[in-house]
């Protein structure tokens, strides 16, 4: 399944979104949080909005966002 991960950054209000493969919304919460502890996005003030399983995703509806 796809996750789409919805977040804002503290000095950006603008929403931004991360797309993940998992089988459960809580195995793509853990990939989520551990880019925020150990990824990309570690020493940033990030606040998780939303958590949408995604049923018809194709990668084309990607918006240049990343993608773990």
């Amino acid at each position: 399944m796809i996750y789409k991960m919805e977040y804002q950054l503290e000095d950006d209000p603008s929403p931004h979104k991360r797309f993940y493969n998992a089988l459960t919304s809580d195995t793509a919460l853990s990939m989520f949080e551990q880019t925020c502890e150990e990824g990309s996005l570690t020493g940033l003030n990030v606040q998780l909005l939303s958590v949408e399983m995604l049923e018809d995703y194709h990668p084309s509806q990607d918006d240049g966002n990343e993608r773990s």
